[in-house]
C-alpha cells in the first residue's frame, strides 16, 4: 500500500522535515501571514497531515488549541517531544486525513491541510480529505489547503539538473504535464501534482468558499 512507504518516509526523515522550513524561509513566512489572519489566539485548531508541528507549534505559540494528526508515528512523536521542549500545550495523534474519525466533529475553527492533497494518489481520497476537514469544522471555519503545482517538478530540474528533463524515467511526469493532466507518482516519495484550478474546485466541491489562492 502506498500510503506505507509514506510513513516509512517521514518516519525516516522527521529531522529534514522539520528543517524544512529552515531551507524555505518565504514559504513559512508566507503561509504563517495568511494564517495570523484568521486564525486567533483561544482558537480550536486541526492540524491534519501536520508532520512535526511547525505550524502546530507556531500557533500553539499563540494561544491556540491545536490537535495535530499525521500519518507518521515518527512526525507525532517529535511534535509531541517539541512541544514539551517548549513548555507548549499540543494534542498528537497518529491518523489518516481520510478518515479523522471522531475529529470530524464540526467543532473546530479552523483545519490546515497543508500536507495531505499533495502525497493522496486517487481523486475518490483527495476528496475524502476535503470532505472531513470540511466536517471538522464548525460553521463559519476556516481551511487552509496546500498543493505541489503541477509544474512543480519541472521547475526543480531547471534550478538543479536541468538533464533530468530528458532522463526516461521522468518522461511519464512531462506528459502529463503536456496534456496539461494531473500527475499521481514518484517523486521524493508517492506525490500528487496538481493545478491551481484543480485544488480550487477540489476545496469547492467539498463545500468551501475561496479566500485566497496564494503561491508559497
Amino acid at each position: 500500500m502506498y500510503k506505507d512507504e509514506i510513513r516509512a518516509y517521514y518516519d525516516a526523515n522527521v529531522q529534514t522535515e522539520w528543517q524544512r522550513m529552515e531551507r524555505h524561509p518565504v514559504e513559512f513566512a508566507i503561509n504563517k501571514h495568511y494564517i495570523d489572519m484568521y486564525i486567533q489566539p483561544g482558537m480550536r485548531v486541526l492540524d491534519v497531515g501536520g508532520g512535526p508541528g511547525r505550524y502546530s507549534l507556531h500557533l500553539a505559540e499563540r494561544g491556540c488549541d491545536v490537535t495535530l494528526v499525521d500519518l507518521s508515528a515518527g512526525n507525532v512523536e517529535f511534535a509531541r517531544n517539541e512541544a514539551q521542549r517548549q513548555g507548549l500545550r499540543l494534542r498528537a495523534e497518529q491518523g489518516d486525513a481520510c478518515a479523522l474519525g471522531s475529529l470530524a466533529c464540526g467543532e473546530f475553527d479552523a483545519v490546515l491541510l497543508m500536507g495531505p492533497l499533495y502525497h493522496l494518489q486517487q481523486q475518490a481520497e483527495r476528496e475524502r480529505a476535503a470532505a472531513q476537514a470540511f466536517a471538522a469544522l464548525r460553521d463559519g471555519g476556516y481551511v487552509f489547503a496546500a498543493s505541489i503545482n503541477s509544474y512543480a517538478g519541472v521547475m526543480y530540474y531547471l534550478q538543479n539538473d536541468p538533464a533530468l528533463i530528458l532522463d526516461a524515467t521522468e518522461c511519464e511526469y512531462l506528459a502529463a504535464i503536456e496534456r496539461g493532466e494531473a500527475y499521481s507518482g514518484c517523486g521524493f516519495t508517492q506525490m500528487h501534482f496538481m493545478s491551481h484550478d484543480a485544488l480550487i474546485a477540489l476545496m469547492c466541491g467539498a463545500g468551501f468558499k475561496q479566500l485566497h489562492l496564494v503561491n508559497s
